[in-house]
């Protein structure tokens, strides 16, 4: 997995295309309110902001992390989960890009 990521960030790099790390215990901070989520948890939330039919966990994380990358990218926070929590993350995310 260690190659595969290298060669992802080599050719953001060369694309120059920003990339947004964020650790797991982040994303779920952003989707369920809390860091220690289940991935059950994330699973649930988000079906439930989303309206979606996800079983897949690897699934819900796409949709966070496309869903966090929205939030920080976009002028206006959307915040679609809701909570401070998320709120919270979007702006840290954000201060880290620009120290």
């Amino acid at each position: 997995m260690g190659a595969a990521y290298g060669i992802y960030k080599l050719a953001c790099s060369i694309l120059n295309i920003e990339l947004i790390i964020l650790p797991p215990t982040k994303l779920k901070k952003y989707m369920c309110g809390k860091g220690t989520a289940s991935k059950n948890n994330m699973v649930s939330a988000c079906n439930s902001i989303f309206n979606l039919g996800l079983v897949s966990d690897d699934k819900a994380d796409a949709v966070a992390c496309c869903s966090v990358a929205r939030e920080v990218k976009s002028y206006e926070p959307l915040n679609l989960p809701g909570t401070r929590a998320a709120l919270e993350v979007v702006m840290d995310v954000r201060s880290s890009q620009h120290s």
